[in-house]
């Protein structure tokens, strides 16, 4: 007779509770993909670079417009909160400070990859395309490039423009455009 394994998924209220309960502890680098609580992957020294020049770039040219968090979490769905590397709010005025920020609040998410090249691919894109994210950008750090991900449909990006160094990349929700070496580096 062969045994079945079984997973249990977690939702976002069991996973707070394991967080609130000491199990899950304030400085471990975790998120909830799919039900599942996935341990984060160290950040070298490019991929800090890359996520301090998106703030800095981000930052002091849509103040008042958007709202920059940078690796905070985003309530998806009832089993997906991932911790993106940079997420574009629609701007409110008290910053998310009554409720926290969800899926419908989102402009942009972007994942810097240096090592996560295939799991921001293959397992996160899916539940922000699920979850309707009209826009999602991957920085390959290896490849100095942009793979701009839109047209969510039936839990998956629809589109896949893949932006070089030279590139100017443009936010489809903002009047904002970026030269992508600006980002790279």
């Amino acid at each position: 007779m062969e045994t079945t394994i079984a997973r249990k998924k977690f939702t976002t209220e069991e996973y707070h509770m394991l967080g609130d309960a000491g199990v899950i502890k304030p400085d471990e680098r975790v998120e909830l993909i799919n039900g599942e609580i996935i341990e984060m992957s160290p950040v070298n020294a490019p991929h800090i670079a890359c996520v301090n020049r998106l703030n800095m770039l981000f930052a002091s040219k849509l103040s008042g417009q958007a709202i920059v968090s940078i690796q905070n979490p985003v309530a998806l769905d009832n089993y997906n909160e991932p911790q993106p590397d940079l997420v574009l709010f629609r701007h409110q005025d008290d910053f998310y400070a009554e409720n926290k920020a969800t899926s419908k609040d989102v402009i942009l998410v972007i994942e810097v990859a240096d090592t996560t090249l295939g799991y921001d691919r293959n397992v996160k894109s899916d539940p922000y395309a699920e979850a309707g994210i009209s826009e999602f950008w991957i920085v390959n750090i290896q490849k100095n490039e942009i793979e701009k991900y839109t047209q969510p449909e039936d839990g998956r990006f629809q589109r896949l423009v893949t932006m070089k160094k030279e590139d100017t990349i443009h936010v489809e929700a903002l009047d904002f455009s970026v030269v992508v070496s600006n980002i790279v580096g």
